[in-house]
């Protein structure tokens, strides 16, 4: 069994700079991801009351912010909020011409995020095929995959 950098290595060279050292761009990315959580307790003495704060967050290192996966819309959120901004331009301009209409923003929405959706899974397909030489930093797809 290996250990160091050989031991992550694929066999596919880079084809920019020949470095044997590359790896899956997901494996890549997901080793510069980190999950923090964060605690805090207190209390105040005169009046005897305590306090905890949790608070969750993700580090990434640059090479994971560039090697980022495709991102997906959510549909639900966005397409609610988009209905309550039209419902409050209805309000506000004229309830009697606009609140028919009102709900075709988060229709449309729903539509696009849907279809974009649909291509970022072709996309996310394609990201998994990719490497990363950690040389240099080019990704690219090995030929024959």
């Amino acid at each position: 069994m290996t250990f160091g950098p050989s031991a992550h290595a694929s066999q596919f060279g880079c084809p920019v700079c020949g470095e044997s050292h590359t790896r899956r761009v997901s494996l890549a990315y997901a080793a510069g991801t980190t999950q923090v959580r964060t605690s805090a307790r207190g209390g105040d003495m005169l009046f005897r009351n305590g306090y905890a704060a949790v608070a969750g967050s993700t580090a990434r290192t640059m090479l994971a912010k560039r090697l980022a996966p495709p991102r997906r819309h959510r549909i639900f959120p966005e397409s609610v909020a988009a209905l309550v901004v039209s419902l409050l331009l209805a309000a506000i301009i004229d309830a009697r011409l606009c609140v028919p209409f009102a709900w075709l923003p988060a229709v449309v929405y729903a539509v696009y995020a849907t279809r974009r959706n649909r291509a970022v899974a072709g996309e996310t397909a394609e990201w998994e095929k990719r490497f990363v030489c950690m040389r240099c930093g080019d990704v690219f797809v090995p030929p024959g995959t």
